[in-house]
Order: structure tokens, then C-alpha cells, then sequence
């Protein structure tokens, strides 16, 4: 932190990271709160466990107090498709209760995700940065 890094990042989907425990992950996001960094995670599923890992980024960031930053979000099992709006409103609710500080998703940058349905997430984003909510 010392010599310019932002904070943690973990590629949590991938070897080794997958391999890391919730509590190895807090503590090392717990060593950048001092130097007001951030957590930034490749969440550790797209599919089955998508919501579980949200919700492991959410609690790190709440409690190593400091923003969280999910790299992308990306739906990627059949069965949760069409769910985004719902995990933008849900990731919302946590911000304004308080159990996350910031947090930045950085969707795909694939051509089908310019559809209409991103159109409408960019939309609420604009509507919740002027305070439209």
C-alpha cells in the first residue's frame, strides 16, 4: 500500500484464489483499511453459487470496512439469466443499510451485453448517481 497499490484484488474463480477461505481473504483485506483501500474481487462464481459470492464480497467489505469492487457481474448460468436488475437492487440495499461502503461492477464488455436490458441497468445507475432513488 505503501508504494501506491489501491488495495486487495483476488481472482476468486480461478486457481489459487479458489482455493483461499473467506476468513484468509478478510484478513488480508483488513491490512489495506488503514490506508483507505478497497477490496476488488473476481467474484468466486458466475453460476451456481453466484449469490453466495456476492454475498462474500458484500461481507468482506463490511467487515474489513472498506469499499468493494466486483470486477464484472455476469449471469452465467441458464437459471439465473434475466436476474441482474435483481442483484443491482440487492447490491443497492446493502449500500444504503450500510453493509458495503462503495461498490463498483464492471459489466462484460461483450457485444451482447449492450442488449436493452444493459441500457436499463446503465439507466438506474444514472438515476441513483443523481439521486433519483
Amino acid at each position: 500500500m505503501e508504494a501506491g497499490a489501491f488495495g486487495l484484488s483476488t481472482g476468486l474463480e480461478y486457481d489459487p484464489g479458489i482455493y483461499s477461505s473467506n476468513d484468509e481473504i478478510l484478513q488480508l483485506a483488513k491490512v489495506v483499511t488503514p490506508f483507505g483501500g478497497r477490496y476488488i474481487s473476481h467474484i468466486r462464481s458466475e453460476d451456481r453459487y453466484f449469490w453466495k459470492a456476492i454475498d462474500e464480497v458484500i461481507t468482506i467489505g463490511k467487515e474489513a470496512k472498506i469499499p468493494v469492487q466486483v470486477s464484472h457481474i455476469k449471469l452465467a448460468m441458464h437459471n439465473i439469466w434475466g436476474k441482474l436488475i435483481a442483484c443491482w437492487l440487492y447490491l443497492m440495499r446493502q449500500e444504503k443499510m450500510g453493509s458495503i461502503l462503495l461498490l463498483i461492477f464492471i459489466r462484460m464488455p461483450f457485444g451482447i451485453q449492450r442488449s436493452k436490458f444493459y441500457f436499463r441497468i446503465e439507466t438506474l445507475m444514472m438515476k441513483k448517481k443523481q439521486n433519483l432513488f
